[in-house]
């Protein structure tokens, strides 16, 4: 493998010649589009098209009739597609694969086979003009700075996953994946013992929760859950299992009440700054080092899967990685910059650690930095 600097180089010039996303632009501009799905999804595709001068003429839906109070577009049925609208370009405006497959077939089925997007192609667009609300030029300085992470990585393999992250910015390339059930826990990378004290920050329904006692054959010490969203931990059914408490607060870098966007789903998150107002509830936070300072067992293992507070609850767990070195499952897809700033940081805290990188879905999201 060559080194980063090359590496980047090369799908700078395969940008400059395959620029993906003009590519997918000009292809919708010649016809009339119509987008298949009017929620949020289907909704920031339609300001990318408003913006970059392409005719959406309508919303197909199956469960919506009348006109769209967002946009005023007209919503159409399946049906009425396939009879009156055989010449558009249709946009299956859908934010997961499989909805995506059943929608596709369903098409198919009913005699609308033409379909102007592939799922890579329609994830990679919201992705590069949405996630992060930014250009490719606006990113291209963060893309550039992920050398810093390149040297920490301990093999080719994790390299390959940030190279395939870059070209999926830049190109819309699809990322190979991991297997999703061995997200946070990665075999031959996450070792488990009998007496794992696991942090599991993000708890959200406790579904990280069963997989870890699963694969510990419920052979662990305790379990602490982290989770500020009350209608989504309640969705766990606590007598079923021993040894787990769950903390009704989010992880940050110190104790505070912040403004939080409750969406009772798994995007649920806490506002950066507090101070600005928005949200529709107030939540209080915690540190790992604080919770702990309190606490006579120390953790073995924690897991950060929160929405962008990574970085926050990190700086709350110095102490933690400082003294006692737990196993570090972390995502790092949420901001353009936690790719780096994350394992920077713990790097910073105890250079010991060894890093890993893989990824765990077929669109831009689920990308895990280890650090063992």
């Amino acid at each position: 493998m060559k080194n980063f600097n090359e590496e980047l180089s090369e799908i700078k010039l395969e940008y400059s010649t395959k620029n993906r996303l003009i590519y997918f632009l000009n292809k919708c501009r010649k016809t009339p589009c119509i987008i298949y799905g009017a929620g949020w999804y289907g909704h920031e595709l339609y300001k990318l098209f408003y913006n970059a001068g392409i005719n959406v003429v309508a919303f197909c839906d199956t469960f919506k009739t009348g006109t769209d109070s967002l946009t005023g577009l007209k919503f159409i049925s399946p049906d009425k597609l396939v009879r009156e609208y055989k010449d558009v370009t249709l946009i299956i405006g859908v934010s997961l694969r499989d909805a995506y497959d059943t929608i596709a077939a369903n098409l198919v089925e009913i005699g609308f086979g033409k379909l102007a997007n592939t799922f890579e192609e329609l994830s990679f667009l919201c992705y590069a003009k949405n996630q992060f609300r930014q250009t490719i030029d606006e990113i291209m300085p963060y893309i550039e700075r992920y050398d810093l992470i390149w040297n920490l990585l301990e093999d080719d393999f994790s390299r390959q996953v940030l190279l395939d992250r870059i070209r999926y910015l830049m190109l819309g390339s699809p990322m190979t994946n991991s297997l999703y059930e061995n997200q946070y826990f990665e075999p031959g990378i996450i070792h488990l013992g009998d007496d794992e004290i696991f942090v599991d920050g993000g708890f959200y329904t406790g579904d990280t929760t069963i997989i870890f006692v699963n694969k510990t054959n419920g052979q662990f010490k305790h379990i602490f859950g982290f989770e500020p969203d009350e209608s989504n931990s309640i969705k766990f059914e606590l007598n079923l299992f021993h040894n787990v408490t769950i903390i009704q607060k989010g992880l940050w870098n110190c104790d505070d009440i912040l403004n939080f966007c409750s969406t009772s789903d798994v995007s649920s998150y806490i506002l950066e700054n507090s101070i600005r107002g928005g949200g529709d509830i107030t939540v209080p936070v915690t540190s790992i080092d604080k919770f702990f300072s309190d606490n006579e067992c120390q953790p073995t293992f924690i897991k950060l899967d929160i929405e962008g507070a990574e970085k926050r609850a990190l700086l709350g767990a110095e102490k933690t990685i400082k003294l006692f070195k737990p196993k570090l499952s972390v995502s790092v897809y949420h901001k353009p910059e936690d790719i780096y700033e994350l394992p920077k940081i713990i790097h910073e805290f105890n250079p010991s650690y060894r890093f890993f990188l893989r990824h765990y879905s077929n669109n831009f999201a689920e990308t895990v930095i280890y650090a063992v």
